[in-house]
């Protein structure tokens, strides 16, 4: 198992990876990265950081839903969610659940000190992302319906399922943003905060299924009243989140770690056509092509090339962390030829590539 978590953290760093969204989307995971990243102080951003090298925390919030998609990374998939029928409850099992995962990474997280630095890597990606699948109640909902994954539903018209509502409709048809969140925040006591903070992974798992049948709609048809009135829910699900994250990270890496972590050299970027995108995931390039249309939204923001949206054969993708870098806005970009450099990742079956600053992407 430690090989193979080396691994894992090897080929992320370094080799080429795959993507795919199963859980709160990319917006949710973002969020919860964010609010997190925004109560830790510097220095234990700073120890975090290390073994993340240049992964940020948004991009580490949903590394395990990037390579659900290589079969690889098969036996890391019951890792997102319990299932418990109603009137159950939670039995530790063997670390093939989200519950038994979160407690063994965290244990093992404790004795850092004994561990190789890619383990402790692989553990803080982990934790990021099940910290936010956690509570999403639908992670740790019925079998039945596997989570609601089965129960079918449709969004003013357009079908879906219960558990895509939760992850992503709400969020983004609701423009649910990170100072949605941190109004939410200051409006806490102090006392509300330390038990939010203090509540372990058990516990939160009890808490969040109290909230699952309410999350059933009375009609398979959900509207828009029913999305704004869930709103505040999701608010507050992603901001406990945030903060559950900020007080484990914080409690592991308070004191840094004085062992050396090797750096590996940059690669080189290849200049490709845009066609050749999906030929190159995981590998630095440049790409020069037209822009065909910006998108941003609240958590993240896309720049579509080579064609219109949805038959564009690469995004460019910059999330609302970065955005400010770029001083005269994306639209700037639109109906233009750039050339963006960056590695190409995959993303729902379609090449990406995550920008941070404008020197990845000029204008010809």
């Amino acid at each position: 198992m430690m090989k193979k978590l080396f691994l894992t953290v090897f080929f992320y760093l370094f080799l080429p990876h795959f993507q795919n969204s199963f859980a709160w989307g990319r917006e949710g995971h973002q969020l919860v990265a964010d609010i997190a990243k925004s109560m830790l102080n510097e220095s234990v951003k700073g120890n975090i950081q290390k073994y993340l090298g240049n992964i940020s925390f948004e991009e580490a919030a949903i590394w395990m839903d990037e390579i659900r998609s290589d079969n690889q990374y098969d036996y890391m998939k019951t890792w997102h969610y319990i299932n418990i029928e109603k009137g159950g409850s939670y039995i530790p099992g063997t670390g093939d659940n989200i519950i038994d995962r979160l407690n063994i990474t965290y244990n093992e997280l404790q004795h850092k000190q004994t561990l190789p630095t890619q383990t402790i890597t692989t553990d803080i990606l982990i934790l990021f992302h099940l910290t936010g699948d956690l509570f999403q109640p639908l992670h740790v909902g019925y079998g039945s319906d596997k989570g609601g994954n089965t129960y079918q539903v449709s969004v003013n018209g357009k079908g879906t399922n219960l558990h895509h509502v939760w992850d992503s409709d709400i969020i983004e048809e609701e423009h649910i943003g990170l100072n949605d969140c941190l109004a939410l925040y200051k409006t806490l006591s102090l006392a509300q905060k330390v038990k939010i903070q203090n509540t372990d992974f058990v516990g939160w798992l009890n808490e969040n299924r109290k909230l699952l049948d309410a999350m059933y709609p009375t009609t398979h048809k959900i509207d828009n009243a029913y999305l704004n009135k869930n709103k505040n829910i999701v608010i507050t699900q992603l901001l406990y989140s945030g903060m559950k994250l900020a007080s484990i990270l914080e409690s592991l890496f308070l004191v840094p770690d004085t062992r050396i972590v090797v750096a590996v050299p940059e690669p080189k970027a290849e200049k490709i056509t845009v066609e050749d995108a999906t030929k190159y995931i995981g590998r630095k390039v440049v790409i020069c092509s037209m822009v065909y249309g910006v998108k941003e939204l609240a958590s993240v923001n896309f720049i579509n090339v080579g064609a219109k949206y949805p038959d564009n054969p690469l995004t460019i993708v910059v999330f609302k962390g970065d955005k400010g870098n770029f001083k005269n806005g994306l639209g700037v970009y639109e109906n233009k030829t750039v050339c963006v450099t960056g590695t190409i990742k995959e993303y729902k079956g379609k090449p990406e590539i995550i920008i941070t600053k404008p020197e990845d992407i000029s204008i010809q």
